[in-house]
């Protein structure tokens, strides 16, 4: 894994080859105690079928709304979950850093999306015939 640091964001990339289901992370902070912002990027495979993409991106928009009842993302100003250009991103904005999700809470979100839209399915199989 690799890490960035410039203008207040760090970025984290290179996180594809861990068990998190998110490939790289923004985070920026707005002084000590000043407003916290996060997002995900998760790559999609090139190839997906159609019908998975459509899946992909009703999912998004139906689990933004579902995230709000979720442990430790009721105190969230702000999310946003969107499949766009490749990538699922997870986007949440906090009062401050404490309010933030973790990075694995992310992940499991992003989980259920890939799980439930049949992407995570379908990559599996793919993997196989690659190999």
């Amino acid at each position: 894994m690799e890490a960035y640091f410039d203008d207040g964001t760090i970025y984290f990339s290179q996180v594809r080859g861990s068990s998190l289901y998110v490939d790289g992370i923004h985070l920026w902070l707005h002084g000590l105690n000043g407003k916290a912002e996060i997002a995900t990027e998760t790559i999609i495979d090139e190839g997906v079928p159609e019908e998975i993409l459509d899946r992909l991106e009703e999912l998004c928009k139906s689990c933004g709304d579902e995230v709000w009842g979720y442990e430790d993302f009721g105190s969230l100003e702000d999310i946003n979950i969107y499949l766009d250009n490749g990538y699922v991103f997870f986007e949440a904005k906090a009062e401050n850093y404490r309010c933030l999700p973790s990075v694995a809470k992310i992940s499991n979100v992003v989980e259920k999306i890939l799980m439930e839209s049949g992407y995570a399915n379908w990559e599996s199989r793919r993997g196989l015939k690659d190999s």
